[in-house]
């Protein structure tokens, strides 16, 4: 699932699309403060935000409270 979303973000997101991110697993945690536009200079920061390594859980719950706080 991490390398299908740096995928996205590398290759099949246009540009001007909003993107936020966040991560969750036994708690929520926003990766982006807010929603960022999709642009060239920023495709491989928001690309390497993404964690290589799961690190267990799955606190959907805490996942939907961290996003809802990025839009």
């Amino acid at each position: 699932m991490n390398s299908a979303g740096r995928k996205l973000i590398l290759h099949d997101l246009s540009l001007g699309t909003e993107l936020g991110l966040v991560m969750f697993d036994s708690t929520g945690e926003k990766l982006t403060p807010s929603m960022v536009k999709m642009s060239d200079s920023n495709r491989n920061h928001l690309a390497n935000l993404i964690p290589r390594m799961y690190r267990g859980g799955t606190s959907i719950g805490a996942g939907l409270l961290a996003g809802s706080q990025v839009i």
